[in-house]
């Protein structure tokens, strides 16, 4: 506590007066400095950490690492800036200490340079290392098992740690971990380890380890029994493990592999180990085996063993470890990761790497742009786990699998329908792919789905071919319209786009882009309206398919104005306009020009939208277009509005209760903006009385949203 004293007071004494400096906790402090770039700070913060290496701090040596992050570059709340000092601060000490975080910047940072959301599970490892507890931690593949054991390792000092993966097994090896562990040993130690193990070990040992025995056969020894004698190599294993002052940490990973030798001899090394020997596995859950979960099972009888199971990320830490690779705030990358990682670490550090690589992720100037893929990547290391896992089922577990990856939904019946398989196969197969990892059960909807999109999309593209593929996305959208259409319509949307079969893309898709906003989810919705546009091309011989065209257009540009995509917005805007003007279609127009006004408007271009709106219903008056004409004036009352004009604001607007009969959302958005300009006149009675009736029309309407901003 005196040392940290004295550098606060070191602290104060180099920076400014008005420099806040505030103990945040233990040892770490915030600092708040006003009127500084970030380059400047960069500069004071440098020669602060090169001044404080010379000083002693109530007679202890301390080191500072240092986080930035500057208003309004770096965030806007205190918040958001934080968090970029804390990750830059994370880079600093991860790459040695005594220094600045340069965190940030043109590049990607994989693995990403801070622990998500493992506070607990830390704790009690660290605690089970200290009272000589096995521990035991399981999961899915790459939700960061072997990430919480080296986050761990990383702080602990005085212990040698030895480690051993058994992931490359692609078969038994016997003693494999052992073996390993030996040679890491070696490794490590050097070859004069070797003549502290007794020779009746060594010769054991060196009978699996060949490195052990080089030079022992020129000594005399050519003649040895190559007949294993399993007490001497336990009793061999356990002095190679004790050689040395340091206690031991003993880390097997992907320990559900290990073969039966290495299960059997564990047994006897742990009941004969040191006390400070500390044993951790790390094991997947989806590749259980029962071997060696018999094993674990043995284990905690006979001595204290706490098992940890990490279950995967919510999409919430999978954005935030986003935020941290890529060092700065991205939400539709945060969004489209979070979405297809289905919480694990692993898959998530996998597609932004892919993302970068394929530049889809790029940094411009001084930002990064992400730009999402039209159609799912498969990252090259997750499809190596992904594909490793699916070689290992049985040729019709195999037909399965690539079935299910069309379906996305495996319902039994359809399932049955598609492989011809009685219901007593289709089980036994989905129970093998629950095994091995791929599948799991919607226990909800009564369906068995893959564990992930991405585990899901990796399936399909190696797999299904181009002609198999559209067969069976046809055969699955005619089961599930036949047999389940009602709230389906999304599958109905995407399997009829895969097979290419544009009409029913059109109708699925419309009904999907609806219920998607109704729900908010804005992005779906455009993601709909964009399948039915790329159904609908080429409109240009067909009237009707360009008015149809026309019209998804319009939702479009409203989707992405409601995204805040104003530009993006706007230039849709010129294409409906040119294909309202080719086909006459007045109304068309009309509504270009009023989403074309809100734009402007939403850029804080006020006069500009207010001059275009007047110019539009000029234009629509000649065409006697009255619902669009309300619409326009409703608009035009809504920029009143904001520029502080109530009056005229409710003159315009009473306009629009004239051209809206018979047109009641029309009319429930005009009364509920009287509403608001009287209520920003301080009319609470009469703003009342608007909300009130803009109430029960939408209820009577059954139209959702206006009823819930008329009820607020």
């Amino acid at each position: 506590d005196e040392a940290i004293h004295f550098f606060a007071q070191f602290l104060k004494n180099n920076l400014r007066k008005d420099d806040i400096v505030v103990r945040y906790g233990g040892d770490e402090f915030v600092i708040l400095q006003e009127g500084l770039s970030r380059n400047d700070a960069f500069v004071i913060w440098q020669r602060l950490v090169e001044k404080s290496k010379r000083l002693k701090f109530h007679g202890f040596k301390l080191t500072m690492s240092v986080g930035i992050a500057s208003y309004p570059e770096d965030g806007e709340s205190f918040e958001s800036l934080f968090e970029v000092a804390d990750i830059r601060l994370y880079s600093a000490k991860r790459a040695g200490r005594a220094r600045v975080g340069e965190y940030g910047g043109n590049r990607i940072r994989i693995p990403s340079i801070k622990f998500v959301n493992r506070a607990e599970e830390v704790d009690r490892l660290l605690s089970n290392i200290s009272n000589g507890v096995i521990t035991v931690i399981k999961g899915e593949s790459g939700v960061g098992k072997t990430r919480l054991i080296r986050e761990v390792l990383s702080g602990i000092r005085n212990r040698e740690i030895l480690w051993s993966d058994c992931l490359a097994l692609e078969r038994k090896i016997s003693y494999y971990p052992l073996r390993e562990i030996v040679k890491y040993k070696l490794l490590r130690g050097g070859k004069d380890l070797i003549k502290y193990i007794p020779e009746a070990y060594r010769v054991e040992i060196g009978k699996i380890v060949p490195e052990v025995l080089e030079g022992i056969e020129s000594e005399g020894n050519s003649g040895f029994d190559r007949v294993l004698d399993r007490y001497r190599l336990l009793e061999g294993f356990n002095y190679v493990f004790n050689l040395g002052e340091k206690a031991k940490i003993i880390v097997i990973d992907n320990a559900q592999w290990m073969d039966e030798d290495s299960l059997e001899a564990l047994k006897y090394i742990i009941r004969n180990r040191n006390p400070d020997t500390v044993f951790i596995f790390a094991s997947r859950t989806e590749d259980k085996v029962e071997k060696s979960e018999e094993f674990f099972r043995g284990l905690s009888r006979e001595h204290p063993v706490d098992e940890i199971f990490l279950s995967p990320l919510s999409e919430a830490h999978i954005k935030e470890i986003v935020r941290i690779i890529v060092g700065a705030e991205i939400s539709l990358l945060e969004e489209y990761v979070a979405s297809n990682a289905g919480g694990s670490v692993f898959y998530a550090e996998e597609i932004v790497k892919s993302l970068f690589e394929l530049g889809y992720l790029r940094f411009m100037g001084n930002t990064w742009d992400f730009k999402e893929p039209e159609e799912e990547i498969a990252p090259r290391g997750a499809e190596d786990v992904v594909m490793r896992k699916f070689s290992r089922l049985s040729e019709d577990g195999k037909e399965l699998a690539r079935i299910l990856s069309v379906v996305r939904k495996g319902y039994i019946e359809l399932l049955m329908a598609l492989t011809g398989f009685n219901e007593g196969r289709v089980f036994g197969l989905v129970d093998e792919c629950l095994k091995g990892g791929l599948f799991v059960e919607n226990e909800e909807y009564e369906f068995v789905e893959y564990r992930n999109e991405l585990v899901r999309e990796i399936v399909y593209k190696r797999e299904i071919s181009g002609l198999k593929k559209r067969r069976l996305h046809k055969r699955v959208a005619e089961w599930l319209e036949k047999h389940c259409p009602e709230g389906n319509e999304e599958d109905l949307a995407y399997h009829y786009r895969m097979a290419n079969i544009k009409e029913k893309v059109v109708e699925y898709g419309l009904s999907s882009a609806k219920k998607a906003r109704e729900l908010y989810t804005n992005r779906s919705a455009l993601k709909y309206y964009n399948w039915v546009l790329e159904a609908l091309r080429p409109w240009e011989n067909s009237k009707e398919k360009a008015r149809k065209y026309a019209e998804v257009l319009l939702s479009v540009i409203d989707v992405k104005e409601h995204l805040g995509l104003f530009e993006e917005a706007m230039k849709l805007t010129g294409e409906a306009l040119k294909l309202s003007e080719r086909f006459n279609f007045a109304d068309i127009k009309g509504r270009v020009f009023n989403l074309k006004a809100i734009l402007l408007w939403r850029m804080g271009k006020i006069k500009e939208a207010m001059r275009l709106l007047k110019e539009g219903i000029e234009y629509l008056h000649s065409a006697n277009l009255s619902e669009e004409i309300g619409m326009m004036y409703n608009t035009l009352g809504i920029l009143y509005n904001t520029q502080g004009e109530y009056k005229k604001a409710i003159e315009v607007l009473e306009k629009v209760l004239l051209f809206s009969e018979g047109k009641e959302r029309l009319k429930t958005k005009a009364l509920i903006n009287i509403g608001n300009a009287l209520n920003y006149m301080g009319e609470y009675e009469k703003a009342l009385d608007y909300y009130e009736r803009a109430r029960d029309i939408s209820k009577k309407e059954g139209d959702k949203k206006r009823y819930e901003i008329a009820s607020l």
